[in-house]
């Protein structure tokens, strides 16, 4: 846990600090057992869609932990990273929401394609708590505190309805596809793109149909590769989502 993320209910007015938090369950166990915090012991902390700051510890009980906490206001951020994402066996979905968060992913759609098994879209880890949980601690270890949207989709037909009546089309949009000539480096983009939203789509195990790939190249997506390997879908996302700073630092120039 490189940061603590606190809902904005567990904030107290006090009046000796500004704000307290009282911590319990997982988080209070982690920060007695694991960091082994102290009174005064201090601690990098945010507010869920809200600023981040420092915290000091108050008290350290059996069941809990206090703190008195400090945020900064929430830095603008001109950057906004969409994952369009065909849904993935549940196990990986874990571990990619996580790197997804941790990376500042602002907005991530999970979509049904031909390649998508349907049962996926029945899993319990597309509950809304289950989600967010898993996007907490990719916050939490990145340090970020703006909770990415999760939308679900899984009709792909209906998924391209939605692209059509978006308005941010005049959006950068980006489609991973192995048998693209271009690397994402190697893409001529204008500079006349604007810097946000960058939108990336990401297709399942197998990869996309041409028709799916069609359909998004109409839609003004630009192919690109990866590297000569075919990776699996997280590992995709992974070299993605780093590659994509680079982006960001080529549009920003």
């Amino acid at each position: 846990m490189n940061l603590v993320l606190l809902d904005h209910a567990e904030l107290q007015i006090s009046g000796e600090r500004p704000l307290v938090a009282v911590l319990h369950g997982a988080r209070a166990a982690h920060l007695r057992d694991v960091l082994k915090v102290k009174p005064g012991s201090r601690l990098r902390v945010g507010a869920v869609d809200g600023g981040v700051g420092e915290g000091t510890v108050l008290e350290v009980g059996n069941q809990s932990v206090a703190l008195s906490v400090e945020l900064a206001a929430p830095l603008a951020d001109s950057r906004f990273l969409h994952l369009i994402l065909a849904l993935p066996r549940p196990q990986m979905l874990k571990r990619i929401l996580e790197h997804a968060a941790a990376c500042g992913v602002r907005r991530i759609d999970l979509i049904g394609t031909a390649r998508v098994e349907r049962s996926y879209f029945q899993s319990p880890l597309l509950r809304k708590e289950n989600l967010e949980k898993h996007l907490r601690l990719g916050l939490e270890q990145g340090m970020l505190s703006v909770v990415p949207e999760v939308r679900i989709v899984p009709r792909f037909r209906d998924y391209l309805t939605e692209i059509d009546q978006r308005s941010e089309a005049a959006g950068l949009r980006l489609i991973a596809d192995c048998s693209a000539e271009n690397s994402l480096l190697g893409l001529a983009l204008p500079q006349e793109y604007p810097l946000s939203p960058i939108a990336c789509a990401v297709g399942p195990e197998g990869g996309w149909l041409p028709d799916e790939l069609e359909q998004f190249s109409a839609r003004n997506f630009l192919p690109f590769r990866l590297g000569e390997p075919i990776l699996r879908v997280e590992a995709a996302v992974s070299a993605m989502l780093h590659l994509n700073e680079s982006v960001f630092e080529y549009l920003e120039g």
